[in-house]
């Protein structure tokens, strides 16, 4: 299976910056099932053109399978992940607590764990604790680090979905201004979204 996300070049290169968008293609089809190139590329805020060369990439290794339709007399063609092993991280991060899901792509939950996390905790304290959160339910599990495509981080509060920054408002004070894709991005080595 190839790593999609993984890191092999420097962050800013376009090796990685290609892989993190095949692995956003990936988790925003797996997230959502079947969907058409046009579709994928509202969800995932990719170009059309991008969208079409990745998923080209995505079928010939295996990950997405594509298949002619007809929809309302047009013709699509609808990308579907195929049933290869490989499971997305949802961390639920509260004022109190981290939670951490391992699911995978029929969108089954195979392991969940959660921790108290103090009200006080900063921003690096809140995602050593995620991560100490992850491995646990990793272990359920059993799925291996290299098994997990991407993450998705749930905040209480606004994130800029543009710079990955979380605004004023949020009920944990000390992550204002933070960029937290990037924090946790880092920290797992993954292709993460933050809600």
């Amino acid at each position: 299976m190839p790593s999609l996300g993984r890191m092999t070049h420097g962050p800013g290169s376009p090796h990685a910056l290609r892989e993190a968008n095949k692995a956003r293609i990936l988790t925003t089809v797996v997230a959502s099932g079947s969907l058409t190139h046009a579709q994928i590329a509202r969800r995932s805020g990719l170009s059309r053109a991008s969208v079409t060369n990745m998923v080209r990439e995505l079928a010939a290794a295996g990950e997405v399978e594509v298949t002619d339709v007809l929809r309302a007399g047009r013709r699509s063609r609808l990308v579907t992940a195929t049933g290869r092993p490989g499971y997305v991280l949802g961390l639920d991060l509260g004022r109190t607590h981290v939670r951490a899901a391992i699911a995978d792509r029929t969108h089954q939950i195979h392991a969940e764990v959660e921790d108290r996390m103090p009200p006080e905790a900063n921003v690096s304290e809140g995602v050593r604790l995620a991560i100490d959160t992850y491995a646990k339910a990793r272990g359920i599990a059993g799925i291996r680090t290299e098994d997990v495509l991407a993450a998705a981080v749930g905040l209480p509060g606004p994130v800029d979905q543009v710079t990955g920054t979380i605004g004023a408002g949020t009920l944990l004070p000390k992550w204002t201004g933070v960029n937290v894709v990037a924090a946790f991005g880092e920290a797992l080595n993954l292709p993460v979204r933050v809600e």
